[in-house]
């Protein structure tokens, strides 16, 4: 599997909905660049391997019913198959003529969302710093008083 870790300076927010976006554009150009392999006469059997092997575990992964707990792990393996979908493309390209765009993993996120998953940092942020004051407005008149020296 190719390398597909991605850095950010402030974590990415995984819904659901972020998993299965991603998945309703990797799977079907997935699919279409399978029926491009099985129609390449000149594609050699270690190459269809391969690829046959890389299809099946992408369909599988898409299958699974990944629940609510565990997003970012499942998010960041659909975007390694998507990476891989892309280096795979481009690589049985050079053979085959493939019925479909290469797949370009990097455009699932628009800006609205990010400056939306920046919002609710930010949200979140505020919140925290108002419930620890708060906290501190209850405890702060609980300490003892220091005596004068």
């Amino acid at each position: 599997m190719t390398t597909c870790v991605e850095q950010s300076v402030l974590p990415t927010i995984i819904y659901p909905s972020t998993l299965s976006d991603y998945l309703k554009q990797l799977l079907p150009n997935a699919r279409a660049t399978d029926m491009s392999i099985k129609a390449c006469a000149s594609l050699d059997s270690v190459t269809r391997a391969g690829w046959d092997l890389f299809y099946a575990a992408l369909s599988g992964f898409a299958q699974e019913d990944h629940g609510v707990f565990g997003l970012g792990t499942a998010m960041d393996r659909a975007e390694c198959y998507g990476a891989e979908l892309q280096q795979r493309q481009l690589q049985l390209s050079k053979t085959c003529t493939l019925a479909v765009p290469v797949f370009n993993p990097g455009s699932n996120t628009s800006n609205f969302s990010k400056i939306m998953q920046y919002a609710a940092w930010g949200v979140g942020a505020f919140a925290f710093a108002y419930a620890i004051g708060k906290v501190a407005d209850v405890v702060v008149p609980l300490l003892p008083k220091r005596k004068a020296a």
